[in-house]
């Protein structure tokens, strides 16, 4: 060949021409341009300029390379760097090598793979690679996708006529979630397409949960399983997760992740998750517990975000099925529990669901930013994408505000009533009963004539007991929070264990 094209250079000898045994060739070879390869490799895209050596012997009835280099590539678009050995080139065995590789992102990889991979990046990668019957080992790996580091191992298991199979531990001292395609949708950016009308008015915008039916393809082409841990987790807005763990696997298109915790707003949230894209429709299981979360950390886009203190414990335990989000939300079913047991809350919003005037004129006249928050408890039951209230409670120092209703997903709709009983009865006519109701993207929210006289939670507020769920309730809340209940303002309210 050219120097301009493709070459090869071959010195050695063979005692078996006619059957290509007992050889050994020492070869030199390179290209300019990857396509002048099309013909033996199909269809590659133009890496650049690549060169290489190697010793190719079968001086014992084995073919095999007993000393492999490559380099080359082109400059921001593909790199490669190897050098090791191949003791069986027949039964693609032996495989020994170190590898360094970089790549404008993980398409040009894919382009070189023939598999479709998102043009994310850039892409680097260094380590030692093994390969023995089908089965390729990593250590030492150094890899980056952009800003993010990972370090770790990984294999792949490639038998014939099974899915590929892959292990993974890697960490991470920082995960940027743009460098891995992970970043939510902007608001500038159109809403993907719904198979049905929009299921809220117009002028609430698009549907939150798109009827697009999600493709589950890529987690039934391969299994694998996994681990891995990150110090911190980067979005648009800075650091938002610490000390993320996670291990899971992959197997016939289930997917388990059967520990995950991290630390979150200064709490720490554990859970478990399964989705089993095999099944028809997809089922999705969710349990997590939330822990010590910060109320103020979770509120930050509040204007008075500083006037909240306390601490927030959460459990969740939900199941569904479905082919996209608009199934997925309406099929929903279990519960989800949150307290509050104690804090501050912006004396703004104290009693701004229930058109609290007293909070109003209190907030003019002695400028108080905040007031203490005794206890706050939402228990929500799901089934059939409709989040029932079961307890809605915000046990303030000058109110206490019960809620009740539900919250539709399935229609993206809202239903609840907000009813004030202020704790001095000279200003109780001034706290109002307030509906919210439409659409999740633009709620209506309205007074309610006659007050607390005709709710149905007017019960509640004559004893301050909540009269179902009470035990199981302060139950979880002892579980997650490791608090004595008797010392509790949420045990208070919600009635003393006996």
């Amino acid at each position: 060949g050219t120097r301009e094209t493709a070459w090869l250079n071959v010195t050695g000898f063979a005692r078996d021409l006619q059957n290509l045994r007992h050889f050994s060739l020492k070869s030199e070879f390179g290209f300019a341009d990857a396509r002048v390869l099309g013909p033996l490799v199909g269809n590659p895209p133009d890496v650049g300029a690549v060169t290489g050596t190697a010793l190719i012997n079968d001086l014992d009835g084995t073919p095999g390379i007993d000393d492999f280099k490559l380099k080359g590539g082109r400059p921001n678009v593909f790199q490669i760097e190897a050098a090791g050995r191949f003791g069986d080139i027949r039964g693609v065995d032996g495989l020994e090598a170190h590898l360094n590789l970089d790549a404008a992102n993980l398409a040009v990889l894919g382009e070189l793979l023939h598999r479709p991979l998102p043009p994310i990046g850039p892409f680097g990668f260094s380590g030692e690679v093994e390969g023995h019957k089908g089965e390729v080992v990593t250590h030492g790996v150094e890899a980056r996708l952009d800003r993010t580091y990972l370090q770790g191992s990984f294999s792949g298991s490639f038998t014939s006529g099974r899915r590929p199979h892959f292990t993974a531990q890697l960490q991470a001292p920082e995960l940027y979630l743009d460098d891995i395609g992970v970043q939510p949708r902007r608001a500038s950016e159109p809403a993907e397409p719904a198979l049905t009308p929009p299921r809220v008015s117009p002028e609430s915008g698009q549907p939150l949960f798109a009827d697009t039916p999600i493709d589950f393809g890529p987690l039934r082409e391969f299994d694998s399983q996994f681990s891995f841990s990150a110090d911190r987790v980067f979005d648009e807005g800075g650091a938002f997760l610490q000390n993320v763990r996670l291990d899971g696997k992959l197997e016939d298109g289930a997917l388990s992740l059967h520990h995950t915790a991290f630390d979150f707003d200064g709490g720490t949230i554990e859970g478990v998750a399964e989705l089993d894209s095999s099944a028809s429709p997809p089922t999705v299981v969710l349990r997590a517990n939330a822990q010590d979360m910060l109320l103020r950390r979770l509120l930050e886009q509040l204007n008075e975000s500083n006037a909240y203190s306390g601490k927030l414990y959460a459990k969740a335990d939900l199941r569904t099925r479905g082919k996209s989000q608009h199934e997925l939300v309406s099929g929903l079913e279990g519960e989800f529990v949150a307290w509050v047991d104690g804090g501050t809350i912006a004396v703004k919003h104290a009693g701004a669901l229930t058109r609290d005037l007293i909070h109003a004129i209190r907030d003019k006249l002695t400028h108080r930013k905040f007031e203490k928050l005794n206890c706050l408890v939402a228990d929500f039951e799901l089934d059939g994408g409709v989040a029932k209230v079961r307890t809605l409670v915000v046990d303030a120092e000058d109110t206490v505000t019960v809620g009740e209703g539900a919250v539709d997903l399935a229609t993206e709709t809202l239903h609840l009533r907000f009813v004030p009983k202020p704790r001095a009865a000279s200003v109780a006519s001034m706290a109002m009963t307030v509906a919210v109701t439409g659409p999740l993207g633009q709620p209506t929210v309205k007074v309610e004539k006659g007050g607390m006289a005709t709710s149905s939670v007017k019960a509640i507020f004559e004893k301050l007991e909540l009269v179902t769920g009470v035990r199981p309730l302060l139950e979880i809340w002892q579980k997650l929070t490791g608090h004595d209940p008797s010392r509790s303002e949420c045990a208070k309210l919600l009635g003393s264990v006996q």
